[in-house]
Order: structure tokens, then sequence, then C-alpha cells
């Protein structure tokens, strides 16, 4: 069985269990790498957090305790998630860690600047991107035309490389997304 659809399991498991100790919990989990989020009083919170540590190490998961983080502010998977009042009703507001945005815009500069770019490098590039467009739904095009640069006609470019040109209008989106970013 798959490691995705095992520990999909066990942590719909471990919500239920969550959730019965009298907690309103929600649960994401990324590969392997689990956000928790649980509501109510401090002993309400703690049995919560207690309950699913416990199932974990039950069921043979092994985590890193030392990610452990509670409060209002966490970091997960490159992005700050912060519990925010609204004007009615909490919120939770996510935003992409600075130096994640630094490491894309420098890579975007590289790439716009060159005349091909490599067929590794640009997979990593839009594994970053990516990473960005699970956030920012407004991405999911400029990503999907890369993808469909990395997977189509090199139309004559050397071994192993794409012609810039080919990903230049994503390229030229995302640079001007970024420069309004580091305008802010």
């Amino acid at each position: 069985m798959a490691w995705s659809v095992l520990f999909g399991l066990i942590c719909k498991l471990v919500l239920c269990v969550v959730r019965a100790s009298g907690a309103e919990a929600a649960l994401e989990a990324y590969v392997d790498d689990p956000a928790l989020a649980v509501a109510g009083s401090p002993s309400i919170r703690r049995r919560g957090m207690a309950m699913a540590m416990l199932m974990w190490a039950v069921m043979g998961v092994q985590l890193a305790t030392k990610k452990v983080q509670l409060g209002g502010k966490i970091d997960w998977i490159g992005a700050c998630f912060e519990l925010v009042m609204a004007e009615r009703s909490p919120a939770v507001r996510v935003t992409i860690t600075a130096a994640r945005v630094d490491e894309l815009r420098q890579l975007t500069d590289r790439h716009v600047g060159s005349n091909v770019i490599s067929v590794r490098k640009l997979r990593t590039y839009i594994g970053k991107a990516q990473s960005f467009a699970s956030l920012l739904y407004t991405w999911r095009p400029f990503v999907a035309m890369m993808y469909g640069c990395l997977h189509g006609d090199p139309f004559g470019a050397p071994h192993g490389c794409r012609w810039t040109r080919q990903i230049l209008v994503p390229l030229q989106w995302i640079s001007a997304f970024l420069a309004a970013d580091s305008d802010a």
C-alpha cells in the first residue's frame, strides 16, 4: 500500500479520536508532515493534542517532535499560518516566507536573463513555482505553461535544454508578481 494512502487513513483515525476527546479539530497532511489545529479551552486543546500524539505513536508513526509548534502562528511547508481575529470570526492568514520569495525572485531573474535553461533547472524551478501556486491559485496557469514546455517539443534547443522564450510569458508574470511584492 502506498505510504500516502496509509498515512491518510492514520490521520483520519487520529482526527476522529481528537474530536471524540471533545475538541474541535482539523488536520492537514503534506506527504508525511501533518498540521493539526485544535480548538477549545486550554485543557481540551491539551487533551486533543495528547490524544493525537498517542494515536500516532500507537500506529507506529515516528514524528519529528523537534518540529512541533504550538500557538496561533506556525511555519509549515514553507509558509506561515497565523490565526487572526476577523470582524465576526477567526480567520487564517497565510504568508510565504521571505526566504522562499527571495529565492524564487533570484531564480526568475536568472532565467529571464538567459537564452536557454536546462531541463533539470527548469524542473526545479517549476517545483518551486508550483509550491507557490498551491497557495496562489492565480499562478496555476503560468506553472501549467512551464509544464507544457518541459514535456513538449524542444524546438531545436540544445540537448537537455529548452529555449527560455518558450517560458518567457510565465517568467515575466512571475517576475512582475514578485517585483510588486518587493515594493510592498
